[in-house]
């Protein structure tokens, strides 16, 4: 922007006054209008003309003016800073003859200070941002974080990204943890520690839910070992990048020596671009970096898994029906424990995006609002948390403990797993099976018999998994 400079002003005035007034910087009136003049802060604050500008509101509801330092050498380091730190430069650019020549050429007034000086504005202003960090995520009361590690030049780093809601406002909050250096040997104990240091530097060891990472074998390590015993979450990785399995092709056949495509690896291809199609919007949704949270897993996976259920009744879908199959087994082992978890469900169900829209039939969806108005009354007091969780155990919260349990009861009762038997088809029979299992096992007769239906098909798939013979695809359902 111009500068304006007063010299009759500059005579009149202390020397040290009229230098500062020589980097006053000149707003145009036509416009910019001049609301107030903080002193004590040697800045100004000005409003926008421009028709459709929108004042920003500060936290108490009163305008957000624009601020602008008197003193333009302030506005200058600032701006001088933010250039190095978003381009990601060394501190010695700022020593650089061309750097140099730039500046005064631009704006010869200003006087440009050394490396030294911006080494001590970078680590001031770290520290603070730091400081607000931490002042954010202490009024928080949950937050969840991404983890990533990698190698770059022969060093490897360990980087952390964490993401909250804002109490005040309820909008989706994101920040970098750090970028740490991985030193010695890459063991899952080096990784945990690396990892709990960053959670004790933060104190957000009663605030993480979910950590979202990849599938390499020392992070699941980590988690698996450690999980049990430390701050960090018993959740690792979603998926990995399926995009990898996309095969590139070139037109150039003399160089990589390919001949030309049969018509039926052409079929495939266009058949493996439509399966593969629904596989990379789900991924680009659960991988985004905004607007997204733990409330879209559920729903995504249970969209993926329906498309993938009318592909496979597609009956122009013929070279990659087993790839379809492989896609929806993988799908049952990783995820379907997932439907079963109460957190996940509640930020599914919470969602405004979602709802219940997702849920497949009726007694998912009566279980959902019993969860939903549970959790609503605990949170406000109504009900103490063992209380409300009592309600909807039955349904959501079969740990590994109750199946076997649930198992071994049942086992007594070959009514109720047995065709051959004549009771199996008498209902009175068997409802009086359930209901003494229920009783056994300590939850409702109607949530046993649905959990004993769903470990029975279970059952049947894997075992039907087994005994495929030896170079067939996975079994169809």
């Amino acid at each position: 922007m111009p500068h304006s400079i007063d010299e009759s002003e500059s005579e009149s005035q202390d020397p040290k006054e009229a230098s500062g007034n020589q980097k006053r910087v000149e707003i145009p009136s036509e416009f910019f209008k001049l609301i107030s003049e903080d002193k004590d802060k040697n800045c100004r604050l000005f409003k926008c003309l421009f028709e459709g500008c929108i004042v920003k509101k500060k936290h108490d509801g009163s305008p957000k003016y624009l601020s602008v330092c008197n003193n333009s050498r302030s506005n200058a380091k600032r701006h001088y800073l933010n250039f190095i730190i978003v381009h990601i430069l060394p501190l010695n650019v700022v020593e650089k003859p061309g750097f140099k020549m730039l500046v005064s050429s631009l704006a010869p007034q200003l006087e440009l200070r050394d490396r030294k000086f911006f080494t001590e504005l970078l680590e001031k202003k770290f520290y603070e941002r730091q400081a607000q960090l931490k002042a954010a995520l202490r009024n928080s009361t949950d937050a969840a974080t991404t983890l990533d590690a990698w190698t770059c030049r022969r060093r490897s780093y360990l980087g952390e990204t964490i993401q909250w809601f804002d109490q005040k406002t309820l909008k989706g909050r994101n920040a970098c943890l750090g970028c740490r250096r991985i030193t010695g040997r890459h063991t899952y104990d080096v990784l945990a520690k690396l990892i709990e240091s960053i959670h004790d530097e933060f104190q957000i060891k009663d605030k993480l839910r979910r950590m979202t990472t990849d599938n390499g074998s020392k992070i699941k390590k980590c988690f698996r070992e450690n999980g049990a015993k430390s701050t960090l979450p018993k959740f690792e990785a979603q998926m990995n990048d399926v995009r990898e399995e996309i095969q590139q092709f070139s037109d150039d056949e003399e160089e990589l020596k390919l001949e030309f495509i049969t018509p039926i690896e052409e079929q495939f291809l266009k058949e493996y671009v439509i399966v593969m199609k629904p596989v990379s919007k789900c991924l680009d949704i659960l991988q985004a970096d905004k607007n997204v949270g733990m409330g879209f897993l559920l729903p995504t996976i249970s969209f993926l898994k329906i498309k993938l259920k009318s592909l496979k009744e597609n009956a122009s879908i013929i070279h990659c029906q087993p790839l379809i199959t492989t896609k929806r087994f993988l799908l049952l082992i990783r995820f379907e424990a997932m439907f079963d978890d109460n957190e996940l469900i509640l930020a599914a169900i919470s969602n405004p995006k979602f709802k219940l829209a997702w849920l497949d039939n009726k007694e998912d969806v009566r279980c959902a609002k019993v969860l939903l108005t549970c959790e609503y009354k605990r949170l406000r007091g109504a009900l103490e948390e063992s209380d409300s969780m009592a309600l909807f155990d039955a349904k959501f919260r079969w740990s590994l403990d109750l199946e076997e349990k649930l198992i071994m009861f049942g086992m007594d009762y070959p009514c109720i797993f047995y065709p051959k038997l004549t009771e199996y088809r008498n209902a009175e029979v068997k409802g009086n099976a359930f209901l003494k299992i229920a009783k056994s096992v300590g939850c409702e007769p109607s949530e046993t018999k649905l959990k004993w239906a769903k470990l029975k098909d279970k059952f049947v798939r894997e075992r039907n998994a087994y005994n495929k013979p030896s170079g067939s695809s996975l079994f169809e359902y």
